[in-house]
């Protein structure tokens, strides 16, 4: 990389919006994460009584799952899409909106 190419990125400010977004997600991942293990043991104890797993929380335990998979392609620059507000929640991104990073 060039001393030029290399002023362009820094100071690009999609790269730096990008960062910003980066940072909130992984704030976000962290929620996520405790949300999954608080549903998970809810989930446990509860079997444990009546026999069978919530339905709601196994809807909304399906839905936090496909929304920490959005967050961790977005994180690992897979995809530009950004998770929940900005797309629909709990949907998988279609591969057109994944990065392409072969050099050619």
């Amino acid at each position: 990389m060039s001393k030029t190419e290399w002023k362009k990125n820094i100071s690009s400010s999609s790269i730096w919006i990008r960062g910003f977004f980066m940072i909130l997600y992984f704030i976000v991942a962290y929620i996520v994460r405790f949300l999954i293990l608080i549903i998970s043991l809810f989930q446990f104890v509860y079997t444990i009584f009546i026999g069978n797993p919530n339905e709601k929380l196994v809807k909304f335990g399906n839905g936090l799952g496909s929304y920490a998979y959005q967050i961790i392609q977005f994180l690992t620059f897979n995809t530009e899409l950004k998770p929940y507000p900005f797309s629909e929640w709990g949907e998988i991104n279609s591969s057109e909106n994944y990065i392409s990073h072969d050099e050619d």
